[in-house]
């Protein structure tokens, strides 16, 4: 055996330059048929923005990812006639051929890709035409694991190639780098033996406590919860007091109201965030613990907390991140080869991909974030799976779908319906079926990480919790979807699970039905720490069993007004996130709240209270306040005012609800209405 001949060599550089230059033809057509986007909605302002301000960064992004485009085609060009020369088919035309077998591997990738991540490809599939017929063929057929073995399959001869040209001397190292590659692509991560005494703060995206399978769901959705649900102490009915992510997060970690904390809507500016509280991550920093937290998109926003968290582990986002997601989410041949451990390296942009929410992924990171910390450590892990657009991964989109549905809701739920289509029953069926997919790999992921940290001794002695930020709206009648914009259709949207492990006979494993809020969270876990309470928590212990606990909640900004439709006519009036919202130029680009708009979406929220079996729904509207009153045992859907029916306890409940409205700073009740001094 010989070194490569001169010949064969010159095979390579040509098969490597021409398959690049495909390739890199492929990304550009990708890159300038796509525009740019936010909530699913082209923005011409957007746009413009970035051509005058981040034209730069916009480019470099791009010519990153057209590098990397470039360099794969020429090493998939080079592996291709490797394949040919193992299987003994490059005298003929090899550069043609080399570029055939390119296509083909090409095509396998991507179909892998698909099948294990469809959500992935909504765009073509949405769009119609031929790319949506083969995405349906490609769905049918099913079994990744397939077209993945013949992926695999082609390294053999690529590898007698290699010996048949150049010899054992290349063939050696080479198969040592495919060794090591693989099993570090394919390792499970486990850390190093820890001691204990840790405490763990589990936060699931949108989690219904009306989903769990071991509170009474139909559906196997949560077997890892479910079966350590004997040594939990269970809050099946806690209710958040605002259903958005960051000032979930906010009250969750200071146990305060909204009207305490500040922190109202997804786009605080940086003073908002400098009049925090206390926090649940410094009292325990200052107690010896190591405070980390780990999260995937939807939890970037712990970047910005100022909670006294050591190290942070999620995704940066900011304006700069929308168009670098929108420059990587429509280049096809990037995700089909790189949506691995390996991509994530090259290419950190798919973690913030809402499409590409990978439970699993975010397990390993913890589990390598884990080793080494010194303990006791705080661990907050946030995963998102089961948000919008509830999407998972093999098998799990499929798991409870209907394997005839064909509509627009097949992969993923879209930001918005193809023009003319009109939402059905099974579109509704299609839509519960992912996110149930969605948190059942949400839940396999935690039991895995769960399993490792116990096997490794973290658990030893540790208090776990697990809840959610909110839940979500699924479509009920008059409820519509998502979660923050109403309460109609039930409280779906603010009834969480709340569960505890490890807290002893203080607060002994059972059910605890009574209604509780999640601010009592932050000051349960310091109580069965015997640590110092947070000084401006308002939550209270759930160790104390018979206080009286106020449930109160309130809607967010409204992102889009298209998804208030059933009371857009009613409601205070402001213009959508793309108007509302502004660029913080000297506060890292942060997306922020307009400072017109501050008090003007105070005003004009929604706002509950529960008071026993009762709901009271406070709606402020353009021609005045009006109430609406609930029994929840007889009428959960909420669809029966008894306001008129019930006025000694609309008195009762709306003087609650007024001394709820002048805990607003600064405001003063006009009629009802919280109003500003501006």
């Amino acid at each position: 055996m010989t070194p490569l001949s001169y010949f064969f060599c010159r095979l390579l550089w040509f098969s490597a330059l021409l398959s690049g230059l495909g390739y890199g033809v492929v990304f550009l057509g990708c890159w300038l048929s796509s525009g740019l986007s936010y909530l699913g909605k082209d923005s011409a302002a957007a746009t413009s923005l970035v051509r005058e301000r981040y034209l730069a960064d916009y480019l470099l992004t791009n010519a990153k990812l057209f590098g990397i485009t470039l360099l794969l085609g020429a090493l998939l060009g080079v592996y291709a006639l490797l394949v040919l020369r193992g299987c003994g088919l490059h005298r003929r035309r090899p550069v043609l051929r080399s570029l055939i077998v390119v296509a083909l591997l090409s095509l396998l990738a991507l179909t892998v890709a698909f099948l294990r991540g469809p959500q992935l490809f909504i765009e073509p599939y949405l769009a119609g035409g031929l790319a949506a017929k083969l995405l349906d063929i490609v769905y049918r057929i099913g079994y990744p694991e397939l077209f993945q073995l013949l992926l695999w399959g082609s390294l053999l001869p690529a590898l007698l190639g290699l010996w048949k040209e150049a010899g054992a001397k290349a063939l050696v190292p080479v198969m040592v780098l495919v060794s090591a590659l693989s099993w570090w692509s394919l390792r499970p991560i486990v850390p190093v033996a820890g001691k204990g005494g840790n405490v763990i703060l589990l936060l699931v995206d949108s989690l219904r406590s009306d989903r769990v399978s071991g509170l009474g769901y139909e559906r196997q959705t949560t077997p890892e919860i479910d079966k350590r649900l004997a040594d939990a102490a269970i809050f099946p009915n806690t209710y958040v007091p605002l259903p958005r992510t960051l000032p979930s997060l906010v009250y969750l970690l200071t146990g305060t109201w909204p009207q305490q904390h500040g922190i109202r809507t997804m786009f605080p500016r940086q003073d908002e965030f400098n009049r925090l509280p206390e926090a649940l991550p410094e009292n325990l920093g200052e107690a010896g613990f190591t405070t980390v937290a780990v999260a995937d998109y939807a939890g970037e926003i712990l970047h910005d907390l100022p909670v006294g968290f050591d190290r942070v582990s999620a995704p940066q986002f900011n304006f700069r991140s929308i168009y670098r997601q929108r420059s990587l989410e429509t280049q096809w041949l990037l995700l089909g080869w790189l949506n691995n451990r390996l991509g994530r390296l090259l290419l950190p942009e798919l973690a913030l991909l809402p499409n590409n929410s990978d439970p699993e992924a975010l397990v390993d990171r913890v589990l390598t974030t884990v080793g080494g910390l010194p303990e006791p450590f705080f661990l907050m892990v946030f995963m998102s799976a089961p948000h919008f657009p509830y999407t998972s991964r093999y098998p799990d989109d499929r798991l409870f779908a209907d394997p005839d549905y064909q509509g627009p809701y097949r992969f993923a739920t879209p930001f918005f319906l193809p023009e003319g289509h009109q939402r059905t029953s099974s579109d509704i069926t299609q839509v519960n079926a992912l996110y149930d997919g969605a948190l059942h790999g949400a839940d396999r992921a935690l039991g895995r990480m769960l399993d490792t940290l116990k096997s490794q001794g973290y658990l030893n002695d540790s208090l776990i919790a697990l809840t959610g930020d909110h839940g979500e709206n699924l479509y009920e009648p008059d409820a519509g979807l998502g979660h923050g914009d109403h309460f109609f259709g039930g409280l779906q949207s603010v009834k969480v699970p709340l569960f505890v492990w490890g807290a002893g006979d203080r607060l002994p494993p059972g059910r605890y039905d009574a209604a509780v809020s999640s601010i009592d969270l932050a000051p349960t876990l310091l109580d069965l720490l015997q640590l110092p309470p947070l000084p401006q928590a308002s939550g209270v212990s759930l160790l104390v069993r018979d206080e009286t606990r106020p449930v109160y909640s309130e809607t967010g900004l409204w992102m889009d007004p298209t998804n208030t439709e059933k009371f857009a006519e009613e409601r205070i009036a402001y213009p959508g996130i793309l108007e509302t919202a502004e660029i913080d130029f000297s506060g890292g680009d942060e997306i922020v709240l307009r400072e017109q708009y501050q008090h003007k979406v105070i005003t004009a929220r929604h706002r509950l209270l529960l008071d026993d079996d009762w709901a009271l729904l406070y709606l402020p509207a353009r021609n005045g306040v009006r109430y609406e009153l609930f029994h929840l045992v007889s009428d959960p859907g909420m669809t029966r005012d008894l306001a008129a029916a019930e006025p000694v306890r609309l008195a009762e409940m709306r003087e609650q609800m007024l001394d709820w409205l002048r805990m607003e700073p600064q405001a003063q009740l006009r009629r009802d209405y919280v109003v500003f001094p501006d």
